[in-house]
């Protein structure tokens, strides 16, 4: 299992389990409370949630459109 959040940083993706991975940010975005300790990088705000979505959502849409290793590194 990875970090939830990173700041930062690239997120280990080797799971692919993308869709899990944005329904546990967006339960964890609904907790009551402001500051978010990733585990990689700085403390950040709630907005880290949105973005680690938007890094995901980016890199799945990457991964798709990529036919080997390099090229999805290319285009991350």
């Amino acid at each position: 299992m990875q970090d939830l959040v990173y700041n930062r940083a690239h997120l280990f993706l080797g799971e692919r389990r993308f869709d899990t991975w944005r329904t546990a940010l967006r339960q964890y975005h609904d907790l009551p409370y402001g500051i978010v300790f990733p585990g990689h990088g700085v403390p950040a705000g709630k907005a880290l949630y949105d973005e680690t979505i938007d890094y995901l959502d980016f890199a799945e849409d990457a991964l798709k459109k990529s036919a080997t290793a390099a090229e999805f590194k290319q285009r991350m």
